[in-house]
């Protein structure tokens, strides 16, 4: 076997399991991810995060043992606990093969986990001027939801954007309905309710997004509907936020569709008692100092 890895050729009596060539993640994005906000060892949003990541291996078709990943995972945070008061992990799991080939035949799991520093989160985010992107989300039932790691369509649309002038990118599908940002899930705030846009044909069912339906959004009384949105729809609605697992729900002060429209939203209530509760129920307090 001959093979070379970011330049430099691999020894010639590396066997193929030691080719980094062969991680099905790099050849055909074959893997999933999750990027947790940590607060000293702790994942506030964990149990949302691990059931994602059981459907997505589970939608896959991946060999692994969840209590083996789960107490992999435990042992990870009892290490970083005392590093820094605020981290962004990144869980990546992924195939890795004995021989080339779209078979999964005789693969193996593989599991990297890796904690970076960050600042606490803002209590209220700035909020985001967004851009109507050119790329548009496949549809594919079989795969939306799953946070995979062919993330292709992501990285186009996030090169779209001028950064001097843009925080975050507004993704459609191929039929032209509103899906997501490029790294979050939308809500319009709309007569007194929530509108936010199914994610069972396109996109990611994000792990924010389901903290909002089954905990926060009931807990202050908001109704919320699943329903396809348009961009017209955007026009009509009093306000907009994005929201991740780690950034948490941020404001949308205006969006721009590619023909030239500035839609503008005013600061909204509704929105930041919802930052509150997200913070509240999070236990994440507002500085980096102090956590309830």
């Amino acid at each position: 076997m001959r093979a070379m890895h970011n330049g430099v050729w691999l020894a010639p009596d590396a066997t193929l399991n030691q080719s980094p060539s062969l991680d099905r993640v790099s050849h055909y994005g074959d893997g999933l991810f999750e990027t947790m906000l940590c607060e000293r060892g702790n994942i506030p949003l964990q149990r949302y995060h691990l059931q994602r990541l059981r459907h997505g291996l589970a939608a896959l078709r991946f060999d692994a043992d969840f209590a083996v990943l789960e107490a992999e995972l435990d042992t990870f945070l009892q290490a970083v606990a005392q590093d820094n008061d605020f981290q962004r992990i990144k869980w990546l799991l992924s195939r890795h093969a004995s021989k080339p080939g779209y078979s999964t035949e005789g693969a193996v799991l593989n599991s990297l986990l890796v904690a970076s520093a960050i600042a606490p989160p803002d209590v209220e985010p700035k909020a985001l001027r967004i851009m109507e992107c050119e790329t548009r989300l496949a549809i594919q039932p079989r795969l939306a939801g799953l946070k995979h790691c062919n993330r292709l369509e992501q990285v186009l649309a996030r090169m779209e954007l001028p950064a001097a002038e843009f925080d975050e990118g507004l993704m459609l599908d191929l039929e032209g309905n509103v899906v997501e940002a490029i790294q979050g899930n939308i809500f319009l705030l709309q007569d007194g309710y929530l509108v936010t846009p199914p994610v069972n044909r396109a996109g990611v069912a994000g792990v924010m997004r389901e903290f909002l339906l089954r905990e926060v959004l009931p807990g202050i009384g908001l109704d919320c509907r699943i329903e396809n949105v348009s961009l017209a729809g955007l026009q009509a609605c009093d306000a907009m936020f994005v929201c991740n697992a780690v950034r948490g729900p941020a404001a949308v002060a205006s969006v721009t569709t590619r023909s030239g429209q500035r839609i503008k939203f005013p600061g909204n209530t509704a929105i930041k008692a919802i930052q509150e509760k997200v913070r509240a129920r999070m236990c994440i307090a507002s500085d980096a100092g102090g956590a309830c």
